[in-house]
């Protein structure tokens, strides 16, 4: 090439130059984003150490500016929109977000915090979901810490607050019992609920009277100036005699007179009297009549003593079938037959052509009016009441195929429900409450449980909770008030309330403290900290089939919480870990199960390697769990 003429040969091709960070890639391509970020801080430190000052006031000074949504809405809160807040909302997203949460808020009755009445500073919130579906604040006092449902009163309350440095009140209305009423009125008197109907009643008698009393003054002052009349028309000079004119006028003259000597002769009479003489035939009459007066006072006594007693109206239901025969009509006529109340439970039959079976009809929850009162002859007894019970449960019992679980679940979380409506009506003793709550806790803690394994739809996880919660409060109050319960159950309520200690502390402050006791708080606190292995020991080692549904609700943030603390520290790169030890650590009987919570919670691909090594995974939050986590 170099004989050819200088025309001929080929001009080599300029090389481009390499881009500036082309050997950074090549270094940096072999790692994860964790360890590139961590080699190019060192670097950073190590080339440019007198930026470091600096580096770690910017980042100092990000992480204290960042705020998270719970901080917007703690400082974008209203206690009431007004039609100026709503444009902000429209402009600001802050704003925005505090208006969709108001706007889940619930805004007839409030919840107050009466710990400082004594200071005179109350304070109120409105209600959220949960509370309404419990009966917080309106069928329950509306006290942030009180749970009695008994004598409950209505208080409109001026509630004066200050917001974003504005002073600003609202007229709400609280629902208290009395104990937690005497805390609101402790300073000053606040105004009674009324009823707008009972209102509008009292605000017509007002008027109506107020009308009388203005017609009666307008009568005497056309009286009075009637009588100056004449008196002026006596003064003047008589006139001439005429002949007499018959009218009205002397008519009623004549008889004003006769009544007026009338009067004068009785007045004479009763004058001429002498006092001691009548005093005298008072005494006389009283000696002779006086044995026959007593005697005549003793049978009038001895008579109403004798009476017999008024009938007390006394709280207690009156219906000893399992469902009313009201309510049997009326849901015969509208086609509101369950197919459990039938002959054919599961046979496929129309509304219309479902007929009841006397024997398996109950009554079905009904949600209570604000102004219905109650019908004692539709309310069942405390023996009915067990028997219906006792019925619901041989209705699980039969019937525990995959098929058909999800009709009998509905069935008969509707009905235990409609018997807890029955007993908080009724005057029933402590004693009994327990027994008839003591035998829904079971079905409520397996039957979720049941519901998750057969993967089914029909259970709504916040009503179900909230039903489990009632159950345990109306419990544990009719145990502070004396009643005798079951030490299972006293266990299986540690066990549902793990991850909260302090009401496990209830447990002591009502049965007082007790070896067994001290072991359950003991146990809470192992589980808060995370000790996953105490925990999967226990459950092995429980025998009751419900305290194991208790510890089982719990399996999925033990898991989870374990994991997340091997991932950070194991996560050297030449660490790995059996899956059969990990999988009996925590309570796997399966490697396969263990396999499907690893791949969930740290988004891996394919299949894992074994043995596992927790090298390179990134932390995840994982907020829904699948069934996978709960695997026994």
């Amino acid at each position: 090439m170099s004989n050819l003429p200088g025309h001929l040969q080929k001009v080599p091709e300029p090389k481009t130059p390499k881009h500036p960070l082309a050997k950074l890639k090549k270094q940096y391509g072999g790692l994860n984003a964790y360890a590139r970020h961590k080699q190019l801080i060192n670097n950073y430190q190590l080339y440019y150490p007198s930026d470091k000052e600096k580096l770690l006031a910017k980042n100092s000074a990000s992480t204290s500016g960042s705020t998270s949504a719970y901080d917007v809405l703690k400082r974008s809160h209203k206690f009431l929109w007004d039609a100026d807040d709503i444009t902000e909302a429209e402009r600001s997203w802050d704003a925005k977000l505090a208006k969709r949460y108001y706007d889940k808020l619930f805004k007839e009755y409030c919840i107050a915090d009466l710990s400082q009445y004594q200071k005179n500073r109350v304070a109120m919130r409105w209600r959220i979901e949960r509370e309404v579906k419990a009966g917080k604040g309106q069928f329950i006092c509306g006290e942030k810490r009180c749970n009695v449902d008994q004598g409950l009163e209505s208080w409109e309350v001026n509630f004066a607050y200050e917001e974003q440095g504005e002073k600003k009140n609202a007229l709400v209305k609280l629902r208290l019992c009395p104990e937690c009423s005497l805390k609101l009125n402790f300073h000053s008197q606040k105004k009674k609920a009324v009823k707008k109907a009972k209102k509008e009643k009292e605000s017509r008698k007002r008027r109506k009277h107020e009308a009388k009393s203005k017609e009666k003054a307008k009568r005497k002052r056309n009286d009075s100036s009637s009588s100056d009349s004449s008196s002026d028309s006596e003064d003047e000079e008589p006139p001439e005699p005429t002949e007499p004119v018959p009218s009205s006028s002397t008519e009623d003259e004549a008889k004003l007179k006769a009544e007026a000597e009338k009067l004068a002769q009785e007045a004479a009479s009763i004058w001429a009297k002498d006092p001691l003489d009548e005093e005298k035939r008072n005494r006389q009459f009283y000696c002779i009549n006086m044995p026959s007066l007593l005697h005549q006072a003793f049978l009038e006594e001895r008579s109403d003593l004798l009476k017999p007693a008024k009938p007390q109206t006394s709280k207690t239901g009156r219906c000893t079938s399992m469902c009313p025969q009201n309510e049997l009509r009326f849901r015969s006529k509208n086609n509101l037959v369950h197919p459990l109340e039938t002959l054919t439970p599961f046979a496929k039959l129309t509304r219309e052509k479902r007929q009841f079976d006397l024997d398996k009809a109950v009554k079905e929850y009904s949600r209570p009016a604000a102004d219905k009162k109650v019908n004692f002859n539709d309310v069942r007894p405390y023996d009915t009441l067990m028997s219906t019970s006792e019925y619901l449960l041989s209705i699980v019992d039969s019937y525990q195929s995959a098929s058909q679980w999800p009709l009998v679940y509905e069935f008969v979380c509707d009905r235990f429900r409609a018997i807890r409506q029955d007993l908080i009506v009724q005057d029933l003793k402590p004693q009994r409450v327990v027994t008839l709550l003591e035998t829904m806790i079971p079905f409520y803690l397996d039957s979720r449980r049941k519901c998750i394994d057969l993967k089914t739809n029909v259970i709504d996880p916040r009503l179900h909770e909230a039903e489990m919660d009632e159950c345990f409060i109306r419990w544990l109050q009719a145990a502070k008030d004396g009643a005798e319960v079951s030490p299972e159950i006293i266990q299986a309520y540690a066990y549902y309330y793990l991850n909260n200690p302090s009401l496990i502390i209830d447990l002591l402050n009502v049965f007082g403290e007790s070896e067994s006791l001290l072991d359950l708080l003991r146990f809470s606190i192992q589980f808060y900290n995370g000790n996953s292995w105490l925990f999967f020991d226990t459950y092995k080692n429980t025998r009751i089939h419900y305290q194991r549904s208790a510890l089982w609700i719990h399996f999925a943030d033990m898991r989870i919480f374990t994991l997340q603390c091997f991932r950070a520290s194991m996560s050297a790169p030449r660490i790995s870990f059996p899956l059969e030890l990990l999988a009996e650590h925590l309570g796997f009987t399966q490697s396969a199960d263990l396999g499907s919570c690893l791949r969930e919670l740290f988004k891996i691909d394919g299949s894992l390697v074994v043995p596992f090594a927790f090298h390179g995974l990134v932390h995840l939050n994982l907020t829904k769990p699948s069934h996978c986590w709960f695997a026994d």
